[in-house]
């Protein structure tokens, strides 16, 4: 289902909180770049194969949730900079864009999804604190990534690397 503007329950008004759970969508509209203030987004349960690239021009974007879509690609330039939560749980990724060395991503969702490794630039998110990558199929781990200095929490179990 393609997202229908004039359907659509948006109202294209400051916002910092969006919530399109739910509603089968596969795309998202050029103007929500034009909400600048949006901090929380959730798609949950969309038709998304990909995260669109919108959502990289979010310039106060911190919480981005995509779980329970369709993903199998993240275009480089789909994540905001800002964003330090991402839930990306339940879908069928294979990898993730380098991009995300960029980003102050303190949360990182990635449970039950097909990853069989993570980019060199994952040991760059010096402000990681919490990752989930159980039920993927992970053989190893970037080099540096357990040095991350605020990394407290890690969940691996159901990949090849703990086996």
């Amino acid at each position: 289902m393609r997202f229908n503007k004039e359907r659509s329950r948006i109202a294209w008004l400051p916002r910092r909180k969006l919530d399109v759970g739910f509603n089968a969508l596969s795309t998202l509209p050029s103007e929500i770049s034009n909400l600048t203030s949006l901090r929380i987004f959730f798609a949950l349960g969309n038709q998304f194969e990909s995260i669109p690239t919108v959502m990289g021009a979010l310039p106060s974007l911190y919480m981005m949730s995509f779980k329970s879509n369709k993903l199998t690609h993240i275009p480089e330039e789909a994540l905001a900079p800002s964003v330090e939560w991402l839930i990306l749980t339940d879908n069928k990724l294979t990898t993730l864009p380098r991009s995300i060395g960029r980003c102050p991503v303190r949360k990182l969702m990635l449970t039950n999804n097909r990853l069989g490794r993570l980019p060199d630039e994952l040991a760059q998110c010096r402000s990681l604190e919490m990752i989930r990558l159980a039920d993927n199929r992970l053989e190893a781990l970037p080099a540096g990534f357990l040095a991350l200095p605020k990394l407290a929490w890690m969940g691996l179990a159901g990949n090849p690397i703990v086996a």
